[in-house]
């Protein structure tokens, strides 16, 4: 693991793999599982975030907010806490949240 906590060597395509094989043996009953995926995060303690550090980090520091890719073609964000509280929900009431879609807050740049 590095500094962020993600395993460098993990490709998006063996993360998928996972998640098939959980979910598949979760439909079995053989585990209780549930999912939760979100976009960038930004947020205290979250190390390496375009929103977090190029933008927020660079207007503490007094300069401009700078982004990567096109500010006009919409962009989600997910706020770290916002997600650890719907994953925390997902695991205490997984049949209650799996209803639910409003359990994390996503944020959406706007076309300027």
């Amino acid at each position: 693991m590095n500094r962020s906590g993600a395993r460098p060597d993990l490709m998006p395509a063996d993360v998928e793999k996972m998640a098939e094989e959980v979910m598949r043996l979760h439909s079995r009953g053989e585990v209780r599982a549930t999912a939760l995926r979100s976009s960038d995060y930004y947020g205290p303690g979250v190390v390496g975030s375009a929103l977090g550090d190029m933008v927020f980090g660079n207007l503490v520091a007094g300069k401009k907010a700078q982004i990567s890719g096109s500010a006009l073609m919409p962009h989600s964000f997910a706020y770290i806490e916002d997600v650890g509280r719907a994953a925390a929900g997902r695991a205490i009431h997984p049949r209650r949240t799996r209803e639910r879609r409003d359990d994390v807050r996503v944020h959406r740049a706007v076309r300027g």
